[in-house]
């Protein structure tokens, strides 16, 4: 998808039901439709939105560590690799965010306005 695709009225249609709920909020309440570039972003935020609940999906259904065995037929504990794409994907959806210059409080998001 490239930018000039993009609509702040119409979020992009591969995005799950939550993150296209946050693209309209979002949208209807800061002025981006004349900023390619800021759909950009928050397109690739709410990407990495939808990558962090899968992975948190993943997680909670299997646990934080995953067992293995060793050549030696012994068990070995390590970090589940759904927690490496958690983390990465926090990162990304809160570096988008930022750059937007949107911060959460309690009551949402707030940031620039229209």
């Amino acid at each position: 998808m490239s930018q000039d695709l993009l609509r702040a009225d119409k979020p992009p249609k591969h995005l799950s039901r939550d993150a296209k709920r946050i693209w309209r909020q979002i949208c209807s309440t800061w002025d981006l439709q004349n900023s390619p570039d800021a759909l950009l972003i928050l397109r690739t935020g709410l990407e990495a939105f939808d990558r962090l609940q899968q992975a948190r999906e993943v997680l909670d259904k299997e646990g934080v560590t995953v067992n293995t065995k060793t050549a030696a037929s012994e068990i070995r504990v390590l970090k589940h690799p759904a927690l490496e794409a958690e983390k990465a994907a926090r990162g990304g959806l809160l570096q988008a965010f930022r750059m937007l210059g949107l911060e959460f409080e309690n009551s949402g998001l707030s940031g620039r306005s229209r």
